[in-house]
């Protein structure tokens, strides 16, 4: 979805990554605690260096809950990762993202009235209370294989508990071992479950329910 946002200013725009970088330090040095940088793993290396926290958008957003002194949150990731950080923090606090273009191209796939169709549609052949829905990525690298993994929800306590470097390079390693035996990289997911209605019990028209994701 395409969101208009204002022109920034011309010296932001023309300006050299070593100019960025000192606006950007004095701007943490001045807001101190008030201000939390959150960098999703996909993230280029010259924008992860301003980050306080790394990490998929499921612990990002639980990062962003925690730090409740935090006046200012800059979620540098797409808009659902954002809005999700903006639902679990405070009413005082202030989530910024910093290109509202920046969509997930998936989250786009369907507006209500789709989900609400299909919804409809699976009621008529299904009488489970939930479908899964699986997603596989397939990688041609294993580094880049391993920070999908690393980006994925059930990576998250894993990361706490061995830390970040020790999570990648095992990731890469298995990866390697994988090509070398001539697997692909494949990362199954389950990308979103329908929980719909049995036939039986069928609503009014009017009546209908969202799918949870």
């Amino acid at each position: 979805m395409f969101r208009l946002q204002g022109a920034l200013p011309e010296r932001y725009v023309n300006a050299t990554l070593d100019e960025l970088g000192v606006w950007i330090g004095a701007a943490k040095a001045a807001l101190g605690s008030r201000l939390l940088i959150l960098g999703h793993h996909y993230q280029r290396d010259e924008v992860m260096r301003w980050a306080d926290a790394r990490g998929d958008s499921f612990g990002l957003s639980r990062t962003a809950a925690d730090r409740r002194d935090a006046d200012y949150i800059v979620f540098c990731g797409v808009h659902f990762m954002a809005e999700a950080a903006d639902i679990l923090t405070g009413p005082d606090q202030r989530v910024i993202l910093p290109d509202l273009n920046a969509g997930c191209s998936m989250a786009d796939m369907a507006d209500i009235d789709a989900v609400e169709d299909a919804w409809e549609s699976l009621a008529t052949v299904t009488d489970v209370e939930r479908i899964d829905v699986p997603f596989v990525f397939e990688f041609a690298d294993p580094e880049v294989y391993a920070r999908a993994l690393a980006s994925t929800g059930p990576a998250f306590e894993a990361i706490e508990a061995v830390g970040e470097a020790s999570f990648i390079q095992a990731a890469v390693e298995l990866a390697r071992e994988k090509v070398r035996a001539g697997l692909p990289l494949r990362a199954p997911i389950a990308v979103v479950g329908y929980l719909a209605r049995k036939p039986a019990s069928r609503p009014a028209a009017g009546n209908r329910h969202a799918a949870t994701p």
